[in-house]
């Protein structure tokens, strides 16, 4: 028998002998091999995602143990405030910033006298005699009638210094100065000795801003009165060519 025949043979038995229920048995069969196979296949697909849900799931339940504590806080907060009206809450918080204010005060004012005393101590003294000699000096300095390079007393050149900058609003300013040549910087020292001396803004430079910062009386619009007017203050050298303030 060849092929064709037993085709022919095979199909004979299939239509002939095969019951309709069991044709339809097999048919049925081979569309739910199909469905199966399309699940498989979403299956395989869901599979790393179930396993990344499966690890994030610690996490969830320890975030939920967190919100919940927190929840019981809360509502215990709640309930505390539920002592008090919306009155009594407003007066009671007032009462207590002013009471916050006025201990913050007590302490700036505190530490503002500890520095001032401590700075008081590392004043030297600056003899009456040479202050009132440096104001006559300033002043012809100031109407031109003398120069650096002519003066009987050693006159510095000075600029502020970044360590000016420096500090917090709680603490007192302290200006440091460097020691230059350049004629143009803001302020000049008159020496008494080669460690101190007395501060004033250059007679020979109009004006800078850093003049107004130490010498607050000192504006753009009144320098060259003012300048006439101003109160030295004192100076020490703390480095080769720094010079801190220590009167303002």
């Amino acid at each position: 028998m060849n092929i064709k025949e037993e085709r022919q043979r095979i199909l004979e038995l299939w239509y002939n002998n095969i019951k309709p229920e069991a044709r339809g048995d097999l048919s049925n069969l081979w569309e739910h091999r199909q469905e199966l196979g399309e699940l498989e296949a979403i299956v395989e697909d869901l599979e790393p995602k179930v396993i990344k849900l499966l690890e994030v799931i610690p996490t969830l339940k320890r975030h939920s143990h967190e919100y919940h504590a927190r929840t019981v806080d809360l509502v215990k907060l709640l309930h505390h405030f539920n002592k008090y009206s919306k009155d009594e809450w407003i007066q009671k918080v007032t009462s207590d910033l002013d009471y916050m204010s006025k201990e913050i005060t007590q302490a700036r004012n505190q530490a503002e006298e500890i520095l001032k005393g401590k700075m008081q101590k590392g004043i030297p003294t600056i003899s009456e005699d040479f202050a009132n000699r440096i104001k006559g000096i300033y002043h012809k300095l100031l109407g031109g009638q003398m120069t650096y390079e002519t003066s009987p007393i050693t006159i510095i050149i000075l600029k502020l210094n970044e360590k000016t900058y420096q500090g917090s609003d709680l603490s007192r300013q302290v200006y440091y100065l460097d020691q230059t040549t350049y004629n143009a910087a803001p302020f000049i020292g008159f020496c008494q000795d080669g460690n101190n001396g007395l501060l004033y803004p250059s007679p020979v430079v109009e004006y800078t801003e850093s003049m107004n910062l130490i010498f607050n009386n000192v504006r753009r619009e009144n320098a060259r009165r003012e300048k006439s007017k101003v109160t030295p203050l004192v100076i020490v050298r703390i480095e080769e060519k720094l010079w801190k303030v220590v009167s303002n």
